[in-house]
């Protein structure tokens, strides 16, 4: 079989079985609240990840928002472990969120909880939702229990007040583990369903491989190859029965939770020197036995602890378990390194499987100790191995077989991939046309803009001139001087949309270049403040900068002088005679923002609809019968879009328009 196909093939299975396509990704919990106003709750679920306020060694009822001079916070990560904020591994703790949620109705939502260290009681607007064992303030009155469960479904307003409730005195790490999902009852379980099917997908290939090498060693007894890995198989069948959705937990709920942490380490602690007994038998040359030996007598005295000692203490040996287990498989490495080298029968197809196995335990390894944040992959990994190991197993028993599986297996490979292609292509097909469309739309528009708006003006000259040169008509020395100032302003507004339709055709051909540039922003905004001033002055409108002499922007000198000019010309255009405008400069770590607002006569919904989606409309004349081009607009946000910033719009009709001009920091 060909090794880019397993790979392949190995590659989609884990991607398969791990990934959720109904948890979406949000802003992160901070100082306490998060803010969910804006999640698509009938399509997503949402994890409560983030900072939440901390309260060690209290157990504070929910409900104590007024009293924070009572109960100052800490803040915590999670999902993660309390020992450094804690102080201490033992003890107990109030975990609080705020969440507010969006607030046009009522909604009924489910909470899904995973195990906690080690237990912990949940609180939703003061009524008690979820809880696993007994919170207690010492280890006598604390009881731990680890029971994945979905809460009752509930009816909930746009702020709601979550209180956890923690408890640890039998476990090296306390506090909350692994992350809360909230979400409508059938996402939830659409979630839940899924996992619960990959997981017993798993157990049923898993069991199978079990039966399957029993029937191997009992037909043929010299082959112990087939016995040690179908207890390897066992062993991990154990191990993940009481792992992630825990399904020995559901089944035996309580006073079981000794016995069931310690099926788990034990399945854990067994699982490596099995694996190292199967492959000393299948590498036998490659393989050390005294290496396999030290590998049982570890294994061997991490499990005696574990039997003899309770949770509290037996606990403290993963960490230096998992240290072991990362050294084991260095070593398995290397003998398949060797093995691989030496042509051994099977060794490249067991060794891909096993590279990827690897990764699942070392992800797994990480994500218990919470360093990462990914997803518990080691069953998917093991998925693979197996899957790399039945392939060995069926071309030791026939080659026919094999040749026919490596035609198959290719063949799928293909399918796969030109499946992949076909639906990458679409998508592309399918986006090109909607932007086609959309640029057709605005250059409908465009185009509709300046038929009207250049024609009229240019029109309008010739008018006047043929009246100037027609000698019947009589005219005074003023009345000429005035059709002659009129056509000067026309050819000069003509010209301006000429000049605006350049830089519209630069920018769309990709030939638009920036050079950023920082500048004192009073300064610049005074230079642009000079050229509009005959025409803020013609209406006795002030114009007034809350600008600092410190304050600098990082911008294209000339093109964004075209952005400030175009909106205050729109602001004084819009705003009536004696009127007010300002401008106001906010500066945070990541963006910077002015803000125009002025209070003329503003935009209906449909007018802001309009320009929101278009970037013009329809030139509306001015407060004084100003005319425009309706492009000024369009060409700021692509001058902005350029800068990798965006322009926002608040507008109300009779009550005035706030621009938003918003552009990175760096």
């Amino acid at each position: 079989m060909n090794m880019k196909a397993i790979i392949a093939i190995s590659l989609l299975l884990l991607l398969s079985l791990s990934c959720s396509s109904k948890i979406a990704t949000q802003p992160k919990a901070v100082k306490g609240i998060m803010d969910l106003r804006n999640w698509d709750s009938d399509n997503f679920a949402v994890a409560l990840d983030g900072e939440w306020e901390f309260y060690p060694n209290e157990l504070i009822d929910s409900g104590f928002a007024s009293q924070k001079d009572m109960h100052t916070p800490k803040y915590i990560f999670v999902p993660g472990i309390w020992n450094d904020t804690y102080g201490s591994r033992f003890g107990f703790a109030t975990y609080r969120l705020s969440i507010l949620l969006p607030d046009k109705y009522k909604s009924r939502y489910v909470f899904k909880l995973s195990e906690m260290g080690t237990a912990y009681s949940m609180f939703v607007n003061g009524h008690k939702v979820a809880s696993n064992g007994k919170v207690g303030k010492i280890q006598e009155t604390s009881k731990p229990q680890f029971f994945p469960l979905i809460t009752d479904s509930l009816e909930l307003n746009s702020k709601i007040e979550i209180v956890i409730h923690i408890s640890n005195f039998h476990n090296r790490d306390g506090g909350y583990w692994y992350s809360i999902y909230i979400g409508k009852e059938k996402v939830i379980r659409d979630i839940r369903e899924q996992k619960m099917f990959n997981s017993l997908f798993i157990y049923g290939c898993l069991f199978t491989m079990f039966i399957y090498h029993i029937a191997i060693f009992l037909i043929r007894k010299k082959d112990k190859s087939a016995l040690v890995f179908s207890l390897f198989c066992l062993s991990v069948v154990f191990h993940l029965l009481v792992f992630d959705e825990k399904f020995l937990n559901q089944i035996f709920p309580k006073d079981t939770f000794l016995i069931l942490n310690r099926i788990e380490y034990l399945s854990y602690y067994l699982a490596v020197p099995l694996f190292s007994n199967f492959l000393y038998l299948v590498f036998s040359e490659d393989f050390h036995k005294r290496m396999m030996q030290i590998i049982w007598f570890f294994a061997i005295s991490f499990s005696s602890i574990v039997i003899l000692t309770g949770s509290e203490v037996y606990t403290f040996t993963i960490p230096y378990y998992h240290i072991f287990t990362l050294l084991s498989m260095f070593y398995f490495l290397l003998v398949f390194y060797k093995a691989v080298k030496l042509s051994r029968e099977g060794a490249q197809i067991i060794f891909i499987g096993t590279v990827i196995f690897f990764v699942g335990i070392l992800n797994d390894i990480l994500h218990s100790l919470t360093l990462v944040r990914t997803a518990f992959i080691f069953p998917q990994g093991l998925m693979v191995f197996l899957f790399s190991h039945s392939i060995v197993i069926s071309i030791k028993f026939t080659s026919a077989l094999s040749q026919v599986e490596k035609l198959s297996e290719s063949l799928l490979s293909t399918n796969i991939g030109l499946e992949e292609k076909v639906i990458q292509r679409t998508k592309e097909f399918k986006l090109e046309k909607e932007k086609a469309e959309e640029a057709s739309k605005i250059k409908d528009k465009f185009v509709s803009i300046v038929s009207h708006d250049l024609r009229s003006p240019l029109q309008g000259v010739l008018n006047l001139l043929e009246i100037l040169n027609n000698k019947k008509i009589r005219k005074t020395s003023q009345e000429k001087k005035r059709y002659l100032e009129v056509c000067f302003e026309s050819i000069k507004f003509s010209l301006s949309m000429i000049r605006q339709l350049l830089d519209m055709s630069r920018i769309e051909s990709g030939s638009l270049i920036i050079h950023k540039e920082e500048v004192f922003l009073r300064v610049y905004i005074q230079n642009v403040l000079d050229e509009l001033k005959p025409f803020y002055l013609a209406k006795n409108i002030s114009i007034i900068p809350h600008v600092s002499d410190s304050d600098t922007v990082s911008v294209d000198v000339n093109l964004f002088k075209q952005v400030l000019s175009n909106l205050l010309a729109n602001s004084i255009k819009y705003s009536y005679v004696n009127q007010s405008i300002d401008i106001n400069f906010k500066s945070s770590s990541k963006n910077k923002v002015i803000t125009i607002h002025d209070n003329g006569i503003g935009m209906t919904e449909h007018q802001l609809k309009e320009l929101k989606s278009q970037g013009m409309m329809k030139s509306i004349p001015g407060t004084a019968n100003e005319t425009g081009s309706g492009m000024g607009i369009y060409l700021c946000q692509y001058i902005i879009d350029a800068h990798k910033g965006r322009i926002q719009f608040k507008s109300k009709k009779g009550k005035g328009t706030e621009v938003n001009i918003i552009i990175p920091s760096k």
